[in-house]
């Protein structure tokens, strides 16, 4: 998978990948009920905090720093987010559609 024309090395079909997925999924989640602030700046820093945390939940320590460095900037940070989301599920979508093709039911037939 590329974010940033960064090579990430992952596979949303292999088991461990999908796990960590979900548990980052959780976390934003979680994150997101818990974190109130008024302060716009407060809830824009957070925001980068947890896009980046999001990268090396998924890809592996480090994912961040190589993908954005020192720089907090909201919209690449939740963009490139929003690219990889846009990726796993269009993966889903094709890896579901393998599934009912295959499906026992079907292949009985």
């Amino acid at each position: 998978m590329k974010v940033r024309n960064v090579e990430l090395d992952f596979s949303i079909t292999n088991l461990e990948n999908i796990k960590k997925i979900e548990n980052a999924y959780k976390k934003i989640q979680e994150d997101s009920e818990t974190f109130k602030s008024d302060d716009f700046f407060e809830q824009m820093e957070h925001e980068c905090k947890v896009g980046k945390a999001f990268f090396d939940e998924v890809f592996g320590e480090g994912t961040a720093q190589k993908l954005f460095g020192d720089e907090n900037d909201f919209e690449v940070i939740m963009d490139s987010m929003i690219e990889v989301v846009e990726e796993i599920d269009k993966k889903k979508k094709a890896l579901n559609s393998k599934m009912e093709k295959y499906s026992s039911k079907r292949v009985k037939r």
